[in-house]
């Protein structure tokens, strides 16, 4: 994580608004600027993460919020992300803004749930293979 940008390869932090129809406004008209993301991309993914981490467990409600799009077929405000406001290091005045989206939310989750598989199985092939299908309740039963 200490090599690679977060824009990169295998996180690719999006840089531009997915192809929605996204609602951002109390008046519900549509976001107007596609570019997103700027703060981060010349970030690590390590230094992407603490900052991430930072701005979850120090943030409130004011530093996180929702972003809506749209709906195609029913035309109703559903949930698309969220934009997450926070500074840039403990105690800096300089804010990043994060437009995290849901195809972000899951392509991110799953290349950090194969490293910790990866990084648990100290190269075991097999174990990585359990642990990836491996059924959550099963496991929670046997805690």
């Amino acid at each position: 994580m200490r090599e690679k940008r977060i824009t990169e390869d295998p996180w690719r932090l999006s840089l531009a608004v997915p192809q929605l129809v996204l609602v951002d406004r109390a008046d519900g008209r549509e976001i107007e600027d596609r570019k997103i993301n700027a703060d981060f991309e010349t970030m690590t993914a390590e230094d992407f993460f603490k900052w991430l981490r930072d701005a979850l467990a120090h943030g409130d409600g004011r530093t996180i919020k929702p972003i809506h799009k749209q709906s195609a077929r029913t035309g109703r405000t559903l949930l698309a992300g969220f934009r997450v406001e926070f500074n840039a290091e403990r105690g800096a005045p300089r804010i990043l803004k994060l437009d995290l989206f849901h195809d972000d939310m899951r392509r991110i989750g799953s290349v950090l749930a194969d490293l910790f598989c990866a990084s648990l199985s100290g190269g075991d092939r097999y174990f990585e293979e359990e642990a990836g299908t491996a059924r959550i309740e099963e496991a929670a039963r046997t805690a």
